[in-house]
């Protein structure tokens, strides 16, 4: 049987750790003076929320462990859901959400 919470809160980890990379674009464009830092901080904050979102609804104090087949559903997870937030500062920038996706 497949645990989902220690997935979700790994998935939520890694998604806080992605808002908090969209922040870096952010600066340099508010410091360069380019009007796009707001899809950076608009992407960032829409990530924290529901990575945050996912880290309080699955945090327990016991350790995470993670089996094979919940390794094998966390690759998939990330790749598809990671990707899912990176792209969305480039639909920020004027692109469609499917070249965005492809493009992150």
């Amino acid at each position: 049987m497949v645990q989902v919470r220690p997935i979700l809160f790994v998935l939520g980890l890694l998604l806080c750790m992605l808002a908090a990379s969209m922040l870096l674009p952010a600066v340099v464009d508010i410091a360069d003076r380019v009007p796009h830092w707001r899809a950076f901080l608009g992407a960032s904050v829409a990530t924290f929320f529901v990575g945050g979102l996912l880290l309080f609804v699955t945090y327990t104090d016991k350790p995470v462990r993670l089996g094979l087949k919940e390794g094998f559903l966390l690759t998939t997870l990330v790749w598809v859901v990671m990707t899912a937030f990176a792209a969305l500062p480039f639909v920020g920038v004027g692109m469609t959400y499917t070249d965005a996706y492809f493009e992150a």
